[in-house]
């Protein structure tokens, strides 16, 4: 939801659903971005152009960015990765809206796309756990399904392999195992950064006042706040899904997805 209104910001560019299809053409999503401007193509352009994580694009430039068996970081950094990375994006990016806007989820890359960008800000954006494992259980692709041997977050700690043996096994325990690697390696990558390179709010705290919320993204990433965009803003749909997990698990689910992940629930404000 964050991203998705942030992408109707006038002064920004962002990966559109060209670089997914066409990711050795960025020069198209700069193409995309300039009719944005124009008022008669403008219609059809916010029509058709959806955002996008585009992980093809970033497999063309960089192999191995979409699903690496653990967190990237600044020493993965080739001098090729950094020159493709850096002229593709800057193709990518219309002139006229020189933000420009990405979204990755799962590993964060922070450390990784510093050393490319050393002025680039990061928002993280967390979510409860309970809501995160629920949702991802309810995925074909989730790949926990095939088991710490054959998924991508790599082998797991003793600690965590005591614990999902522990549990006998259990896809649920697997699954808050996940969005506790997550966030672990973010409180790692975001260790050390200034502050005013990172901003951290919570996926509930942007639904119940999103204007105030996106206010202060705005403000952190140097973008003004304006009339148009704030009509975006009122308009999005905000409602908070994190109470679907109470229906979608079973009261002894429940039970075993808190057990697990109850400390890092805590440390987050989640009781």
């Amino acid at each position: 939801m964050l991203y998705d209104t942030l992408c109707h910001h006038p002064q920004a560019s962002w990966l559109s659903h060209l670089c997914q299809r066409h990711p050795t053409r960025p020069a198209l999503n700069a193409l995309a971005m300039r009719a944005l401007d124009v008022p008669v193509a403008s219609r059809l352009a916010g029509r058709y152009l959806r955002p996008s994580e585009a992980y093809r694009f970033w497999e063309r430039v960089c192999p191995g960015f979409s699903m690496p068996c653990r967190d990237l970081r600044a020493e993965d950094v080739t001098p090729r990765v950094r020159r493709t990375v850096r002229e593709a994006l800057t193709e990518a990016t219309a002139s006229a809206r020189p933000q420009l806007l990405v979204k990755i989820t799962g590993w964060p890359r922070i450390r990784f796309l510093r050393e490319i960008f050393p002025g680039a800000r990061f928002v993280h954006v967390y979510r409860d756990g309970r809501a995160a494992v629920s949702s991802g259980l309810q995925v074909p692709w989730f790949s926990a399904w095939r088991g710490p041997s054959q998924w991508s977050w790599g082998e797991l700690s003793p600690a965590h392999r005591e614990k999902w043996e522990r549990s006998g096994r259990d896809f649920i325990v697997l699954g808050a195992i996940v969005w506790e690697l997550l966030m672990e390696a973010t409180e790692a990558s975001k260790a050390g950064l200034p502050p005013g390179d990172f901003l951290e709010l919570s996926y509930e705290d942007l639904c119940r006042d999103p204007a105030e919320t996106l206010r202060r993204v705005t403000s952190f990433a140097g973008l003004a706040w304006t009339p148009k965009f704030e009509a975006a803003v009122r308009a999005g749909r905000w409602r908070s899904a994190n109470d679907k997990w109470r229906r979608e698990l079973t009261p002894a689910q429940q039970q075993t997805l808190e057990d697990a992940i109850r400390p890092t629930l805590e440390r987050y404000g989640y009781r």
